[in-house]
C-alpha cells in the first residue's frame, strides 16, 4: 500500500542519518558536541511501564566530574555564541526544529518507550510542543528590544537585555520533549548556553485504559514502579477518607496501570485533596457559594492550574481573578500556549515559561548611561 511504503521510506531515510533508535538506544552523555561515556561509571535501569520489561540497564548517570565537564564546555562556547548574530541564532533553532520534525517517528518512539504515553492523542503532541517552541523562540532572536528613559537631565539611559551565560534546565518526566523546547528555546535564543538534565524516569528522548501503542487508548500506564506504588498508597488512603465512585485500585495484569478513579465526600484536609498525586485520580466535592469555592481552591500549597466550567461568563471572570493560580482555564483545563506565560504560584514554582516572559527569565538588565553634556 502507498501509505505503508511511504512510512517505510521515511524510516529508512531516518535510519541512514539518525544514529539512535529503539534498537540502538542513546546510552551516552552528550557533552561538547559529542557522545561520551559517563566518568562516574554508574548505570541506571529503565523499564517499559506497559509490561514492566527491561528497556535498558546501560543508561549513564552523570556524576560530579561529568557535570563539571559539561559546564566547562558550555563556558568555553558562551563567548562565541553570545556574539553570534540574531539571524544566525534564529537559523540554528529553525534547523533544529526541522531536524526534530524529520526524525519525529524515532523521537516519539524513544520518548514513549519509558513514559507509557498513549500514541493517540498524545503520541506526536508532546514532540510537536518542542518543535513549536524552538520555532517560536527563533522568531524572537531579533525582537527582544531594550528601552530608554528621558534625557532631560543630560543623560541618556539605555536598558539592554544581556544573556546570563551558562544556564540549565531540569525537565520533568511527564513532558520530556515539550519542556525541553520550552526551556532550551528561550535560553538559546537570547544567547545563553544550555545544559539539559532529563528525568531519570524518561531519559531516552518529556475514559479507556489500555495498551498505549493502540490507537484509541486515552489512559496509559504510569511512568514507573515508584510512581505506581505511590499512587496505590494514595488510593488506599483515599478509600478511608471518602467514597469511591469508580476505580480505586490498580488494574490486574502486567504493567503499571491504575484504573481511573473518582472519590467523593472527601474532607478538604484529606491527603488525596492536599497532595499532588500525578495519576488518574480526582476528587468530586460540592459547593454552595462562590466564596466557598474560592476558599477551597486557594487553601492549597499549589497553584499551577485551575479550571472553571460554567456558561456564566461573569461568574467565570470573577472566579478567575480571585483564584490564586498561575493559569486559569475557563471551560477547559491543562492548556499550554507557547506565546502566553506558563507557570505557577506558591509551591508550584517560580518564574514563567513561554512567551516574552521566558526570554526575560534567561536575561538580566544592563543599564548604559551616556553623558550628553560631555
Amino acid at each position: 500500500m502507498p501509505g505503508d511504503n511511504q512510512a517505510k521510506g521515511r524510516k529508512a531515510e531516518e535510519s541512514e542519518s539518525f544514529p539512535w533508535s529503539t534498537e540502538n538506544l542513546p546510552n551516552k552523555l552528550f557533552i561538547n558536541n559529542e557522545y561520551v561515556e559517563a566518568k562516574s561509571g554508574q548505570k541506571l535501569e529503565v523499564f517499559n511501564p506497559k509490561n514492566e520489561s527491561l528497556v535498558s540497564n546501560e543508561v549513564p548517570l552523570a556524576g560530579e566530574e561529568d557535570v563539571e565537564r559539561a559546564v566547562e564546555a558550555a563556558e568555553a562556547a558562551f563567548p562565541a555564541w553570545r556574539q553570534t548574530t540574531s539571524t544566525a541564532r534564529r537559523d540554528c533553532l529553525l534547523k533544529l526544529a526541522d531536524l526534530m520534525e524529520k526524525h519525529q517517528d524515532t523521537l516519539i518512539a524513544l520518548t514513549r518507550l519509558t513514559l507509557g504515553m498513549p500514541v493517540q492523542p498524545f503520541g506526536g503532541m508532546e514532540l510537536g510542543m518542542a518543535i513549536n517552541a524552538f520555532r517560536y523562540f527563533a522568531g524572537w532572536t531579533d525582537k527582544l528590544a531594550g528601552e530608554s528613559f528621558p534625557q532631560d537631565d543630560g543623560f541618556l539611559k539605555i536598558i539592554r537585555h544581556e544573556p546570563l551565560g551558562v544556564t540549565a534546565g531540569i525537565v520533568p518526566w511527564n513532558g520530556p520533549m515539550g519542556m525541553t523546547g520550552q526551556k532550551a528555546g528561550p535560553a538559546l535564543a537570547t544567547g545563553n548556553c544550555f545544559i539539559l538534565k532529563p528525568s531519570e524516569k524518561t531519559p531516552l528522548a518529556a475514559s479507556t485504559m489500555g495498551d498505549p501503542d493502540v490507537p484509541g487508548t486515552l489512559v496509559g500506564p504510569v511512568v514507573d514502579v515508584l510512581q505506581f506504588e505511590r499512587i496505590k498508597g494514595f488510593l488506599e488512603t483515599g478509600r478511608k477518607e471518602g467514597k469511591v465512585l469508580t476505580g480505586g485500585e490498580a488494574a490486574q495484569g502486567p504493567g503499571y496501570f491504575i484504573k481511573p478513579t473518582i472519590f467523593e465526600g472527601v474532607h478538604k484536609d484529606a491527603e488525596i485533596v492536599r497532595k499532588e498525586i500525578f495519576g488518574p485520580v480526582a476528587v468530586l466535592n460540592k459547593f454552595s457559594t462562590e466564596e466557598e469555592i474560592i476558599d477551597l481552591a486557594n487553601d492549597s500549597n499549589y497553584g499551577l492550574m485551575a479550571g472553571i466550567f460554567t456558561q456564566d461568563v461573569n461568574r467565570a471572570m470573577r472566579l478567575a481573578s480571585l483564584i490564586d493560580s498561575g493559569n486559569v482555564g475557563i471551560n477547559c483545563i491543562s492548556m499550554v500556549f507557547i506565546n502566553a506565560p506558563f507557570g505557577g504560584t506558591k509551591e508550584s514554582g517560580i518564574g514563567r515559561e513561554n512567551g516574552k516572559d521566558a526570554l526575560h527569565a534567561f536575561t538580566e538588565p544592563k543599564t548604559v548611561f551616556i553623558n550628553l553634556t560631555y
